[in-house]
């Protein structure tokens, strides 16, 4: 999608952007050693439909979460939002999938804003999604403000904004190590904290 493209979708704040799994695939075999003991947390993803749900739920095992945590947002308020969970392999046929997925329904919409969102927040460890692009800004304030490790999928342009871009000079946040400009679905990059590892490990802008 071209950059015309996506200053559209901003103007309509169009945000469903959903990511590869090859692109997903491709970033976070960089930290798999880093997810052990851990919960993850999921806050802008479709449970059933995300991509980076469904990578935690086949690598759950083998990356050693302690648990997964999702939450779906509903804007229709005639519908119920809700929560998804998974500790382990809840049916006992040996492995975990998204057939191990706890579901608790939400008096929320399931808006990350919202009071039992940000409680699934402090629960987590680290955050990892593609929040809306048009709330970007806010989104990853709130992150901050509650002191995450995250990866999470911006738009390049947003880096550059007066609210991040101080925290990327400061080798805080910075550009994910295998996706570079052009490099992922709908010009998007990959961001994360640097206290994710301690150590400098993305590219520089």
């Amino acid at each position: 999608m071209s950059n015309s493209g996506l200053n559209a979708a901003k103007a309509k704040k169009y945000d469903e952007f959903y990511t590869r799994r090859q692109d997903i695939e491709a970033e976070l075999r960089f930290y798999r050693d880093e997810f052990a003991g851990k919960t993850v947390y999921c806050n802008c993803d479709d449970p059933w439909e995300s991509e980076f749900v469904q990578y935690f739920c086949r690598n759950f095992r083998e990356l050693g979460l302690r648990k997964l945590m999702a939450t779906h947002y509903e804007p229709n308020k005639e519908n119920h939002s809700y929560s998804i969970s998974i500790d382990g392999d809840s049916d006992g046929d040996g492995e975990v999938t998204v057939a191990d997925l706890a579901k608790t329904e939400l008096v929320c919409n399931g808006d990350f804003r919202s009071r039992e969102c940000i409680e699934l927040l402090d629960e987590a460890d680290i955050v990892v999604t593609n929040p809306p692009f048009s709330l970007f800004r806010e989104y990853m304030a709130q992150l901050i403000e509650h002191d995450k490790k995250f990866l999470i999928i911006g738009n390049k342009t947003a880096c550059k904004a007066k609210e991040i871009f101080p925290y990327i000079k400061d080798e805080k946040v910075w550009l994910g190590r295998s996706i570079h400009s052009g490099g992922c679905a709908y010009q998007r990059e990959l961001l994360l904290k640097a206290r994710m590892h301690g150590r400098k490990t993305g590219s520089q802008l």
